[in-house]
């Protein structure tokens, strides 16, 4: 095997990297793209209420989301931004906004607060789109896909290589066969060591690991090295970077309390600036009817 003069480092891709994707939304980031892609023969975004159409952000639930924000290839880019604007400016939290779009959230747990789900890293949740175009191909389209030549699989197969393209045009991709689906992020990184790290490492070469990564991202690589005689080197937690990671975290809380006094001062101004205007209508009528008093009682004394 050739060697090249300067040993190469690997830098070890982060176990969440390389994700999965099957059912795909987004902004066309190149509005020719989608002219130079084939478009499929059957596609999910021909079905009524579909999720491969652009992204839109909801105001709110009671509105069409298709006319909050578009993003449509026929546009020039000044008016698309402008449209972005708009809708950002007048959106919900960003969270909120996400949260809406997932149903397994809309339930309450542990004496009724509100679900939160944080272990996405382990099995990610499906927003309502996603269960919607799985439903409709469990209904309509199921088949083998690449296998056969029946109409239900080749809708299947269309569907499925559909989201390829949509993936690399997501990723700006060089091309569609740049796209591999798997079923998650271990198996996408035992992939990229068994491949692209037999084929590329040797002997005298190092792969570089952090002590911060996850399991899956450190077994393949030690696998890898005992294969190809490779070295690997765990970069190690130093004093000065876990300074920087304690004043980062202790600047985030500085800046959160920072905007909850904000929010709290504004709040305050709002309540006292009501009550003046409150107790200024307030003395203003109680003005306007000892006026009145007055003038009945001069007009009953003239009489």
């Amino acid at each position: 095997m050739r060697r090249s003069p300067l040993l190469p480092t690997l830098l070890a891709l982060h176990w969440s990297l390389i994700v999965s994707f099957t059912f795909t939304t987004r902004l066309p980031s190149d509005p020719t793209r989608a002219a130079r892609s084939p478009a499929p023969a059957a596609r999910l975004s021909e079905e009524p209420g579909g999720c491969n159409g652009p992204r839109v952000l909801r105001v709110d639930e009671g509105r069409d989301e298709s006319t909050l924000l578009r993003v449509d290839e026929g546009r020039d880019e000044a008016t698309a931004s402008a449209s972005a604007s708009l809708a950002v400016s007048t959106a919900p939290p960003l969270g909120a906004a996400l949260r809406a779009d997932f149903p397994l959230l809309h339930q309450e747990v542990w004496e009724a607060k509100p679900l939160v789900y944080l272990d996405s890293a382990a099995t990610s949740q499906k927003p309502t789109c996603v269960l919607d175009a799985m439903q409709r191909h469990q209904q309509k389209d199921n088949a083998n896909v690449h296998r056969g030549a029946h109409l239900l699989s080749v809708r299947s197969t269309d569907a499925y290589e559909g989201a390829r393209d949509k993936v690399a045009g997501f990723i700006n991709a060089a091309s569609r066969s740049e796209v591999i689906f798997t079923r998650g992020a271990t198996e996408a990184i035992n992939l990229v060591a068994q491949t692209w790290g037999r084929a590329n490492l040797g002997e005298g070469d190092e792969i570089i690991l952090t002590v911060m990564e996850h399991h899956s991202n450190l077994v393949p690589w030690q696998m890898l090295a005992e294969v190809t005689l490779t070295r690997t080197r765990t970069v190690a937690l130093t004093l000065a970077l876990a300074l920087a990671l304690a004043l980062t975290l202790a600047l985030a809380l500085a800046l959160a309390l920072a905007l909850a006094l904000t929010l709290t001062l504004a709040l305050a101004l709002a309540l006292a600036l009501t009550l003046t205007l409150t107790r200024s209508a307030a003395s203003r009528s109680s003005s306007r009817r000892s006026t009145r008093t007055r003038a009945w009682t001069w007009r009953s004394s003239t009489r």
